[in-house]
């Protein structure tokens, strides 16, 4: 049995002993590998399907996030400028706890600390709480995150990190070929299957690395405890960045509504049904922006202050928001360095030589009178790097020449130097 067969073996054994004893839907894709008829196998994870009791005790130990998500969306608000800004923190943080994984050394070392995590042990329960917590299919609520490793099929991994994945993260693992555009398409369906297709668009340019990519996703759809009265949805004016515009403003009156007057806003918080949680709006004092305000907001939204009950009367666009970037700049600015240089894959691919290429993000939020549906990815792409097997030394101590060519590559200067 060749290794890479040997370790899709092994991830699909590790989660289904991962999931032993809990219920979950068919698995997408099948509960035992089979071919596609491109040449790639899959291997798919089943998802979980906890109770309300353990959601609830999974809630208490999931990992903090209060500071990496104030780092990383300060990087995001800053780099969108007048533009919209949208990500999703739970799913950058999962992406990376997955690539802490697989990598050692000072690369490991600063993605922690992006994290905020103090040991991996720490870092695979907290996670594993969160995937519990976040969960949920009742058909009224949907809270899915999936996880998936895509792998090149001519090469050699170690099994122990790739395991881990399966174990924890409930990873499906899939291998083939990332020149294979039908590898790259099974990628790109996979992200719109699990996130409704909302983010199809988004999708469109993603491909697997040439050594491994680690994607996941994050749909969430749950409807208002309180709806908004489609009659009394009216055309109002939005006075956005880039001037005023004319669009459909809902309307409802909450009672006992959760009101929080801040340091230079006031918010107000609807309900999901069901207990499914709450979205809350922040809406800045008159004069000050979104910026000025975010660390007071950050504050309100991580103190688990409750607000104060009230009658709110609150009229709000639908609105339809999404973001697609590329998250290493945002990380860099925190510290996360290693990984998009000499990057330490040993753990996973011993002595290969591997660097972070790409790390992709996209969010969309839809809101409407009925509630709301989300959903987000984040791919982490590594390919391999480029391999060294002379060193040189070379000193313009002596007469040399010099070309300069221009983009089409035509000679725009050429000299000698022999004289300074």
């Amino acid at each position: 049995m060749s290794m890479i067969r040997r370790i899709a073996a092994i991830l699909l054994a590790a989660a289904a002993a991962a999931l032993c004893g809990c219920t979950a839907p068919a698995p997408h894709g099948g509960e035992a590998p089979k071919s596609n008829g491109t040449g790639f196998e899959v291997f798919a994870a089943s998802r979980l399907n906890p109770s309300a009791a353990s959601r609830i005790e999974a809630a208490e130990a999931v990992p903090d996030m209060r500071a990496f998500t104030r780092s990383l969306y300060a990087e995001l608000l800053a780099e969108a400028g007048a533009e919209n800004a949208v990500c999703s923190p739970a799913s950058v943080y999962i992406a990376l706890a997955m690539l802490a994984e697989i990598t050692g050394g000072s690369t490991r070392d600063e993605i922690m600390n992006a994290l905020g995590a103090k040991d991996l042990s720490a870092l695979r329960s907290g996670v594993a709480a969160l995937l519990t917590a976040e969960t949920a299919d009742d058909g009224k609520t949907t809270s899915l995150i999936g996880n998936s490793v895509w792998l090149n099929k001519d090469l050699e991994y170690r099994e122990e990190p790739l395991k881990q994945l399966a174990e924890v993260y409930l990873a499906s693992s899939f291998s083939g070929d990332p020149t294979d555009e039908a590898f790259a398409e099974a990628l790109r369906g996979w992200i719109n299957e699990n996130t409704g297709d909302l983010l199809k668009d988004s999708a469109s340019s993603l491909r697997p690395g040439t050594v491994i990519s680690l994607a996941n996703t994050i749909y969430f759809k749950a409807g208002w405890q309180d709806k908004f009265p489609a009659e009394l949805t009216e055309d109002a004016v939005f006075h956005g960045t880039k001037g005023d515009a004319t669009v459909p403003f809902m309307h409802n009156t909450i009672l006992g509504g959760s009101v929080i007057e801040g340091d230079g806003f006031i918010s107000a918080a609807l309900d999901f049904n069901e207990g499914a949680g709450e979205m809350r709006f922040f809406l800045p004092d008159e004069g000050k922006t979104p910026a000025d305000v975010m660390p007071a907001v950050m504050d309100a939204v991580f103190s688990g202050e409750g607000g104060s009950a009230a009658l709110v009367k609150l009229a709000m666009p639908r609105f339809d928001v999404g973001t697609d970037c590329e998250l290493i700049p945002a990380l860099k600015a925190m510290g996360v360095n290693s990984a998009f240089g000499a990057a330490d894959f040993e753990p996973l691919l011993g002595d290969a030589d591997a660097t972070v290429s790409r790390i992709a993000h996209a969010a969309r939020v839809k809101v409407d009178e009925e509630g709301i549906e989300a959903a987000a990815y984040t791919v982490i792409t590594a390919d391999g790097a480029m391999l060294v097997e002379k060193n040189y030394e070379i000193v313009l101590d002596r007469p040399f020449i010099f070309v300069v060519t221009g983009v089409s590559g035509a000679p725009l200067f050429i000299g000698t130097v022999n004289t300074l």
